[in-house]
């Protein structure tokens, strides 16, 4: 298996970076650095947008990678779902470790890894299953997506991860936690009855069958996932790739 690194490297650059802005156009915002864009031509935009992102990926090219802290052999894979489900995707990637998919088959959980530093996501490795070669180029946009969650540089990153764990630490005030679960869950709960309320006006007939489509979509889309999770496993057990 080639590395995220490595498997970014032998993409196109300026169709990497299209799909990237395709998918999660709202990311691309800070490549305007506080500009007003609503009066900006569309090609302007364009532009600022794909040179942003090939910087991006210049730096993520550049960068020295690491082995996983925890030891765990990283493997992140594609398959697909159904579109408008996450933005404009139709198609999703998840981050999954080989010795609990060994272990548990399409029972292994799944991992984000948005507060992961750089270097040791662009070690991790690329499943060589057919669908996630044959989008590689997409799912790498998603991967890249995930990586800059919480800012376009390691130190970015790191700053908001040490930021938000400070926050949690300081979370000591059990009373003010008390008072704002209180407000949560009586704001939840607000919401949940104009919910049943519109629901009871529906006919029977309606809902029946919308439970049933949402069912039917789980099952078929939870398939699909387990299909591309038991083609890596097919693929470790028989030799084909070699772990480091």
């Amino acid at each position: 298996m080639r590395t995220i690194q490595e498997a970014i490297r032998s993409l196109d650059k300026e169709e990497l970076a299209q799909a990237y802005a395709r998918i999660h156009p709202r990311k691309i915002e800070p490549f305007y650095e506080e500009e007003d864009v609503d009066g900006m031509p569309c090609g302007e935009i364009k532009k600022r947008t794909r040179e942003g992102v090939a910087e991006l990926i210049d730096l993520v090219c550049g960068l020295e990678t690491r082995d996983s802290e925890d030891g765990h052999h990283c493997i992140v894979f594609g398959y697909p779902y159904p579109i408008g489900k996450y933005y404009g995707e139709n198609m999703r990637q998840e981050l999954i470790y080989e010795d609990e998919l060994l272990r548990r088959g399409e029972d292994a959980p799944a991992y984000s890894y948005k507060f992961t530093d750089w270097a040791e996501v662009l070690g991790w490795h690329v499943a060589d299953t057919k669908y996630t070669q044959a989008n590689l180029c997409e799912i790498m946009a998603l991967v890249l997506y995930e990586m800059t969650w919480w800012g376009f540089t390691p130190e970015e990153v790191a700053e908001q991860r040490e930021k938000t764990f400070a926050e949690i630490d300081e979370l000591e005030d059990e009373e003010e936690v008390d008072e704002e679960l209180a407000e949560f869950r009586t704001n939840f709960m607000r919401e949940l009855d104009e919910y049943a309320a519109i629901d009871e006006a529906r006919p029977l007939e309606e809902k029946l069958l919308e439970r049933q489509y949402m069912q039917a979509e789980n099952t078929y889309y939870s398939y699909l996932r387990g299909r591309e999770m038991q083609e890596i496993v097919e693929t470790l057990r028989r030799g084909r790739t070699k772990t480091p």
